[in-house]
């Protein structure tokens, strides 16, 4: 079947596809690898922002957000099988490891889709995002700092020094996590009143404060995910920085000012954030505060946005075990 060829060494490219089930998007990326130098490319993408975390009943997703999810994954591979994808792989992250049916909807996925799939733990999804961190900077990464990465339903939090791991923590923060928890639901604009942001606050410290490893730790703290990217484009248009969100750097004393601005904005009718957001809308808000309370409490100087992040992380993993000078594996 077209989404499970064996690798074929003699063949210089090979394109496959990895699918990243979040608690707040689903996304495709279709590679094209070069088998002898290793370097990939991305050829196509696609997103659906179904935002599982908000489908959740009793600890469970309801049927309704499984019968979206199953239409979004047909919906890749066939795109997948449109671009000749050789391989489609899948992996999911907060949006099924947080729920209790999340095994039995990865073994649907298998059975009905013929798609290969792991839930992968927030342990493993950290090195994913550092190893991708790494791949995207190499020697230019700094000699201390800390990966962050923000998704619907957690963050993961990887401290480094030297390009090695020093600590790292999958925590439930996630930012529609947070707007489903604490911000009323079915308001327009849909953003966190003064207090649902303090309840938002006290948690953010709750779940960090144990983490002593973490407390100023410092250095550089590299972003990656869809809130960081948002919050970058933010950044751009309050302080008029210039240039693409991968790479993009700030002074992390800028964070308190921004969000004193987006709040601001928020009493504004939020029409900076509308603009900038789009269907990140209901998230960015209680992102940023978190983010906000993240860096405080780790003593960062600098954030950096990275366009590289875990479906990276996973490829260069599936690199490691099949390009190499190692017998080919299925």
């Amino acid at each position: 079947m077209f989404f499970h060829e064996r690798v074929d060494m003699h063949n210089r490219f090979y394109r496959c596809a990895v699918i990243d089930i979040g608690a707040n998007s689903v996304r495709m990326n279709i590679y094209d690898i070069n088998t002898e130098s290793r370097e990939y490319s991305i050829a196509a993408s696609a997103r659906n922002m179904l935002g599982l975390a908000a489908l959740v009943s009793g600890g469970k997703i309801t049927e309704r957000g499984t019968e979206m999810l199953m239409q979004t994954l047909a919906g890749f591979r066939e795109k997948a099988k449109d671009y000749g994808c050789r391989r489609v792989m899948a992996f999911a992250t907060a949006g099924l490891r947080s729920v209790s049916n999340g095994i039995a909807i990865a073994d649907r996925i298998r059975s009905e889709l013929g798609i290969e799939i792991s839930v992968i733990t927030g342990e493993k999804e950290a090195r994913y995002d550092f190893a991708a961190m790494l791949g995207r900077f190499g020697d230019a990464i700094a000699n201390r700092g800390v990966v962050l990465d923000m998704g619907g339903g957690s963050t993961e939090m990887i401290a480094f020094e030297n390009k090695e791991i020093k600590a790292l923590y999958s925590m439930k923060i996630g930012s529609l996590a947070l707007y489903r928890n604490y911000v009323r639901q079915k308001k327009s604009p849909p953003f966190p009143t003064r207090a649902e942001s303090w309840s938002i606050i006290r948690y953010t410290r709750m779940v960090i404060g144990s983490k002593k490893e973490f407390r100023g730790f410092g250095g550089t703290a590299y972003l990656t995910g869809g809130t960081a990217r948002t919050i970058a484009k933010l950044h751009k248009a309050v302080f008029g920085g210039a240039g693409t969100t991968d790479g993009y750097s700030f002074p992390a004393a800028d964070m308190p000012i921004l969000k004193k601005s987006m709040i601001a904005d928020m009493k504004n009718g939020g029409r900076l954030l509308s603009a900038i957001a789009g269907d990140r809308l209901n998230s960015i808000m209680p992102g940023l505060i978190a983010y906000t309370e993240i860096f405080a409490f780790l003593g960062v100087d600098t954030i950096v946005s990275c366009g590289s992040g875990v479906r990276d992380g996973f490829l260069l993993e599936f690199i490691d075990e099949n390009f190499t000078k190692k017998s080919p594996v299925s």
